[in-house]
């Protein structure tokens, strides 16, 4: 067992585009051939995937080679570099990640107050 830091990586309504938004998104068809390429290169890890935000939530011991790997993943799967990437993603680690967490669920990080879409 890793143990490492908690980390949540992603993008939303708040640092991308519509467009990018979903492009980034994944589908329910799509999820599980993702979290096979994440598992094999970062472990195990929950990809939280709607129309407004694209997040994965993770434990690493080695930030930077993680960090690396879904760059590459996201920008691929974007089209884009991860030039142009690096200014659409947040990073949070340990009680950040975790309070965004609390803000995603509850609504208060949603392009709609209070959605509890993904609660």
């Amino acid at each position: 067992m890793d143990t490492g830091n908690l980390f949540v990586f992603g993008l939303n309504h708040n640092t991308a585009s519509l467009y990018i938004r979903e492009k980034a998104a994944l589908t329910r068809d799509e999820l599980p051939k993702a979290l096979c390429f994440l598992k094999e290169f970062i472990g195990d890890a929950v990809v939280l995937s709607t129309c407004n935000r694209t997040e994965l939530y993770f434990i690493s011991s080695d930030i930077g080679y993680t960090q690396e790997i879904i760059m590459d993943f996201l920008a691929e799967r974007i089209g884009t570099t991860k030039n142009e990437l690096s200014g659409l993603i947040y990073l949070y680690q340990h009680n950040d990640a975790i309070e965004h967490l609390f803000r995603v669920v509850s609504g208060l990080d949603s392009l709609i107050i209070g959605e509890s879409q993904i609660l």
